[in-house]
């Protein structure tokens, strides 16, 4: 027995010794913060496309209009964060490269979020698709053939997009917000975060599926809404009345005003309360 606890606790010495090495080679690499000196690169983009393919770790991205009438993305890098920015096969791709050391990593601390801005010449684009770890998601004032968002931690703001086809997104924790967008087909998954719709019309269907947030609709409207959660309320109003099915494990239901014919709402949730009235 006692040979035993010897072993034990001449592992933990060494767990502990590694931990004070990689602790050492932290501080002495990078210190506790990322002080780091941040530069704005901007990449000129040449070529034509259609498609936007953007991959990101951990920086915030806006997409802004061009004033020139060229497609430019201005990037806040570090010595080890850099991206590449080019336009081929009909795509405009954008990635971003964490060139730490994983030992690097461990005691690093960064309390700014680099900022991604693209800047493009048109209105209207085919499908963009956009992969973030951590950062935020800004769009304003843009038309796509479809929208594919799909973000670990960070929140999502649509503001004045028309969309063809169908808006996917995709989050781990983080807000989604849309304000006056249109398009056939909305899908959202969240884990951890409120959704928000703000004078949002879906032709065909808004499915919302979440674990734990608040689903809120104003001026909004679909031939079918469906929101699953497990913890938050859903609350608003709707344009057009529908036929409801609602079940709800802990919280009140207020949907009467808003029975109609215009298509169906369904609501599943575990815990939770139902308000929803017409939009007046």
């Amino acid at each position: 027995m006692r040979k035993v606890l010897k072993v034990f606790l001449l592992l933990g010495i060494i767990f502990i010794v590694i931990g004070g090495v990689l602790f050492g080679i932290g501080i002495a690499t990078n210190g506790f913060l990322d002080n780091s000196e941040i530069v704005t690169t901007n990449y000129d983009v040449e070529g034509t496309y259609s498609n936007i393919k953007i991959n990101l770790i951990s920086s915030n991205i806006e997409f802004k209009k061009s004033t020139d009438g060229t497609t430019s993305v201005l990037c806040e890098e570090k010595e080890k964060i850099k991206h590449e920015v080019k336009a081929e096969e009909d795509i405009l791709s954008i990635d971003e490269y964490d060139l730490y050391k994983w030992y690097e990593k461990i005691f690093r601390f960064n309390f700014k979020t680099l900022k991604v801005i693209v800047n493009l010449p048109e209105d209207i684009y085919n499908d963009i698709e956009i992969k973030n770890v951590s950062g935020d998601i800004k769009i304003d004032n843009y038309k796509f053939n479809s929208l594919n968002i799909n973000l670990t931690s960070g929140k999502v703001l649509l503001t004045n997009v028309d969309v063809v086809n169908k808006i996917d997104i995709k989050t781990t924790s983080g807000d989604i917000n849309l304000k006056t967008v249109n398009t056939n087909d909305i899908s959202i998954k969240v884990t951890s975060g409120d959704v928000i719709l703000n004078s949002v019309i879906a032709t065909n269907s808004i499915i919302i599926n979440g674990t734990s947030g608040d689903v809120t609709l104003s001026k909004s409207d679909s031939l079918r809404i469906e929101i699953n959660l497990t913890s938050g309320d859903v609350r608003g109003n709707i344009l057009t009345g529908k036929n409801f099915d609602v079940s709800t494990v802990s919280g009140h239901k207020n949907y009467s005003a808003a029975i109609g014919d215009n298509g169906t709402f369904i609501i599943h949730i575990t815990s939770g309360s139902v308000d929803i009235t017409l939009s007046i």
